[in-house]
């Protein structure tokens, strides 16, 4: 039986190896090639999960119940009565501030050559609102002078009392001073012998103002009215009075537009021992309009002035146009220019400002300016630079001019160029500042006259310069300094 079995095995095996030895025989080695195939990769599997909630039951705690306890003693109430509290207030202690000073005040004293002493003083109310008071007193004397010692001598003292009372609107204001000039009249042969009170002048001023002007800066219209009297006289009897009246409106209707009217008149008389009383006016009206666009500011409008002097009988009614124009670069420069005409009120008490030594009974009349041209430019460099320069034209058809009398030598009469006569002037001002310690500013004028009816401007400059400085020295103290330079001054021979 084993004999069989071991027989069909090894004839099973037998068939196994004659099969593989076929397939081997009939294998065919293909080619050294790749064929083209295109693999495509698909992943459509979707792998879903249920949905799970993620609430999950808590967990129960079991809070033990609090259970009474019942406390074996009892806590009495007790109730002690107690004082009122005392409560003491004890304020901060401080310094009582010093009341502000009812008055402040300047003094100023010096003393110079020619035995000259000088005083100025001036005091004013504080600790107001409601209104100020103020008085200025101002005297200069020299007991000699520079011509034949005290026959050269003078001087002046100078009164000012004034004060202001502020309303809600409004603001009332006077003024009320007496002026007095002692001098002589030195100009005389010096080979004679002359006794001071001989040429001794005294020239007395009396001035009283009250005015009313406006303060609402609401208000679209401002305005200044005012009264005033002037009175003038000397130790030879010549006297003159001069009331005045002026008003002065300005009006913004609208933000560019502005009209300004300017209104004065002057009635005034003049007299002396040997000339009888002599009435004149001066009546002036100048409307302006002006008007601002962007950095340009331009203006028209005119002058009329009424007048009555001597040398004015054919003609006492005046008109004159204006134009002006201005353009500001910016904040710090702007250049002006302007055309227009007027009448220059000329009085007595005027001209003795300008030249104490006038002749008795002088002829007084008004300058006739009709045409007047004027550029200038001004600004400021920084904080501490500051420049004016600009050339004015004027023509005059009548113009005074001193000129020494031929009657008495010591003093000055008047002459009138009625001719179209013609002033050309330059100037130039420079201005350095140096806020609380120093300033210092020097101007330089240039005067070239064209005269018709004279043969030169009698006692006018041609050069003028002048240079004045401040320095403070302490708190409360500073000083002064002016130089003036005057050149090209003509007098008859």
């Amino acid at each position: 039986m084993r004999s069989k079995v071991r027989h069909i095995a090894i004839l099973i095996a037998s068939l196994c190896v004659s099969t593989l030895v076929k397939a081997q025989v009939d294998w065919v080695k293909p080619a050294a090639e790749i064929e083209d195939a295109q693999v495509v990769i698909e992943k459509d599997k979707v792998i879903q999960l249920n949905g799970v909630s993620r609430r999950y039951e808590p967990i129960p705690i079991e809070i033990p119940a609090v259970s009474k306890v019942q406390a074996p003693y009892d806590i009495p109430k007790v109730d002690v009565p107690l004082p009122p509290m005392r409560i003491v207030l004890r304020p901060q202690t401080m310094k009582p501030e010093l009341l502000q000073k009812f008055f402040w005040g300047t003094v100023k004293a010096g003393f110079g050559n020619y035995s000259s002493p000088y005083f100025s003083a001036s005091v004013g109310t504080k600790r107001s609102d409601e209104a100020s008071l103020n008085l200025q007193l101002d005297h200069l004397s020299s007991g000699t002078g520079p011509v034949d010692g005290k026959n050269s001598a003078a001087g002046f003292t100078n009164i000012v009392l004034g004060g202001k009372y502020f309303l809600n609107n409004a603001t009332l204001a006077g003024k009320a001073s007496y002026g007095r000039n002692a001098y002589h009249f030195y100009g005389y042969d010096q080979s004679l012998t002359v006794a001071p009170e001989d040429i001794e002048q005294k020239l007395n001023r009396i001035n009283a103002i009250v005015s009313i002007s406006g303060n609402d800066a609401e208000s679209i219209v401002d305005y200044d009215f005012g009264l005033s009297y002037h009175y003038v006289f000397d130790a030879f009897e010549t006297n003159e009075s001069d009331f005045g009246i002026s008003l002065g409106l300005v009006e913004k209707p609208l933000e560019p537009l502005e009209i300004l009217i300017n209104v004065q008149s002057d009635f005034i008389g003049q007299s002396d021992r040997e000339v009888a009383e002599t009435k004149r006016r001066y009546i002036l009206a100048k409307p302006i309009l002006g008007y601002q666009w962007n950095e340009f500011k331009f203006s028209v409008g005119g002058t009329y002035v009424n007048e009555n002097d001597s040398l004015s009988a054919d003609k006492q009614s005046h008109f004159f146009p204006h134009f002006g124009i201005g353009y500001k670069f910016n904040a710090s420069h702007q250049v002006n220019l302007s055309y227009s005409g007027t009448v220059e009120r000329v009085t007595l008490r005027e001209l003795y400002g300008d030249n104490l030594f006038l002749a008795a009974h002088v002829g007084v009349n008004h300058n006739i300016n009709p045409v007047s041209l004027h550029l200038g430019a001004n600004g400021s460099f920084g904080s501490r630079f500051g420049y004016k320069i600009g050339v004015q034209y004027d023509q005059f058809t009548r113009k005074g001019y001193f000129v020494n009398s031929t009657a008495d030598s010591t003093r000055f009469d008047m002459v009138y160029d009625q001719g179209n006569s013609r002033l050309t002037q330059f100037y130039a001002q420079l201005d350095y500042t140096v806020a609380n310690t120093f300033k210092l500013s020097g101007r330089l004028n240039t005067f070239n006259y064209s005269t018709v009816d004279i043969i030169a401007p009698w006692h006018k400059p041609k050069l003028e310069a002048i240079l004045r400085g401040h320095l403070f020295l302490f708190d409360k103290i500073g000083t002064d300094l002016a130089f003036f330079y005057l050149a090209g001054i003509e007098a008859p021979a």
